[in-house]
């Protein structure tokens, strides 16, 4: 994305952009991410319960294209940012964290607006609006909510393990660039033990066997 934005702008109009990058915690952020590929699956005519496969499982050689992963890639924040700063300068960017944005969100826009040079808009001022990515099937969510599969305490704790150095030389960017950030960037908070308040149960594929072999229904759908 960063090398199109590069070649798309001329050098005049690269000078004046801004962007807002909001972080989350990246074990949280892969589950999100793999519960709304999930759900819109499981909301496809003729997209059958057989076919579920849990996010440790994506990873596997062998599946079809349609299962292409995001997971321990889009969560590698230090490499992301490290891609921007070479085009980019460091003040374009406000870097937050989203779970400051949900805690403080009318704190954290007026930041926002600082940072854009626009009056702070009074919708900004209620909480986080949150999007759980089910209105589009609103007849059928308790379904998909039932059927989406949870996530392995192993794999979460392979998860944390994975991102945990890759966490802390995000950190270590975000302070060694700080002085050159924008006058209105908050300190970032680390995400600590985040990762942890994440769901999970012991065996993610056997606890979907189950939820399948006892269901009467072959997909949301039907």
């Amino acid at each position: 994305m960063y090398k199109y934005m590069d070649k798309f702008y001329t050098a005049k109009e690269k000078e004046k952009l801004k962007f807002i990058v909001v972080i989350r915690e990246p074990v949280s952020r892969d589950y999100s991410w793999y519960c709304q590929v999930i759900r819109d699956r499981l909301g496809r005519e003729g997209f059958r319960f057989k076919e579920l496969h849990t996010l440790d499982e994506t990873r596997r050689p062998g599946l079809p294209p349609i299962w292409y992963t995001h997971v321990e890639r889009n969560g590698d924040y230090v490499r992301q940012l490290q891609n921007y700063l070479t085009y980019f300068r460091r003040d374009q960017l406000l870097i937050l964290s989203s779970s400051a944005l949900f805690k403080n969100s009318s704190s954290v826009m007026d930041t926002i607006s600082k940072f854009l040079d626009i009056e702070f808009p009074s919708i900004w001022s209620g909480p986080f609006p949150h999007d759980d990515h089910l209105g589009a099937f609103a007849n059928i969510i308790e379904c998909i909510s039932k059927y989406t599969p949870k996530l392995s305490c192993s794999y979460k704790q392979e998860l944390a393990r994975y991102y945990e150095p890759l966490n802390k030389e995000f950190y270590n960017l975000v302070m060694e660039t700080k002085p050159f950030a924008s006058k209105y960037e908050p300190d970032f908070e680390p995400f600590g033990d985040e990762w942890k308040t994440v769901k999970c149960v012991d065996n993610a594929r056997d606890d979907l066997n189950k939820l399948i072999a006892s269901s009467s229904k072959r997909s949301c759908m039907k």
